[in-house]
């Protein structure tokens, strides 16, 4: 059964094969390994700014815990169930933190990279709040240094997936 209007998820729901609808109606027909390089490309986002949240809350884990079980699931280490058990510790850190800082927004862009095991849509996600968190710590410079960094990264093909994140007018 294919996941509800909007929303492209990967693991039991996905087939290789199957068209999906994106975020604004756009169609992508998933190819095996998409789930891979979107999560890949997703902790890549938060790897980058996980520095914001280190910085402000150092003996904190739980981001850094979610990003390494992304890579790890990607690599076949460990399991769905695991990986969105850290997304769920990274998103309480990111309540731990200050309101609207690029800390907060780093653990964020750590819990929805974990996210993608779920469900795709949350890599969008994982970029946005990494662009957001460059924006909060150093400017507008930082962000459009992200931006280029995500578009760099991921595909052509791939982009109707990450529309929003990979626009630069969305920081």
């Amino acid at each position: 059964m294919p996941p509800p209007k909007g929303r492209l998820a990967f693991g039991s729901c996905a087939s290789v094969g199957h068209l999906w609808r994106g975020k604004m109606g756009m169609m992508l027909e998933l190819q095996e390994g998409d789930d891979k390089v979107v999560a890949k490309w997703a902790a890549a986002c938060a790897e980058r700014v996980l520095p914001y949240f280190s910085k402000a809350r150092p003996g904190d884990m739980r981001p850094k815990d979610a990003i390494e079980a992304v890579q790890a699931w990607v690599a076949g280490r460990m399991p769905a169930d695991k990986v969105r058990t850290a997304a769920f510790g990274a998103h309480g850190a990111a309540r731990m933190a200050p309101e609207r800082s690029a800390a907060q927004f780093a653990a964020r862009a750590a819990a929805h990279a974990a996210g993608v095991v779920s469900a795709i849509d949350h890599a969008a996600a994982a970029g946005d709040y990494a662009k957001k968190a460059a924006l909060a710590a150093a400017g507008g410079a930082a962000a459009e240094e992200e931006a280029a960094a995500q578009q760099e990264a991921l595909p052509k093909r791939l982009y109707p997936l990450l529309h929003k994140s990979l626009s630069n007018n969305e920081k």
